[in-house]
């Protein structure tokens, strides 16, 4: 249990927990830029196999930022 608390007031010390928050949006962030480039790529190329099943709409990008972010 005394291991458990030590994990505990490592991860809740406010310079971990801010670091965690910018990696957060700077993921957040790259993955967005990727996905679209991803989506533009599929449109760009539509006869790629490996992008078939990506949705060809701009907006689907957007869920990949909130899906990160709530994960």
């Amino acid at each position: 249990m005394l291991k458990n608390n030590n994990l505990y007031d490592i991860l809740s010390d406010e310079s971990v927990k801010k670091k965690a928050e910018h990696w957060t949006v700077y993921l957040s962030f790259f993955l967005f830029i990727c996905h679209l480039i991803l989506i533009f790529l599929r449109n760009t190329f539509p006869d790629n196999v490996y992008l078939i099943g990506l949705n060809p709409n701009y907006l689907a990008a957007l869920y990949t930022p909130f899906s990160v972010i709530l994960v």
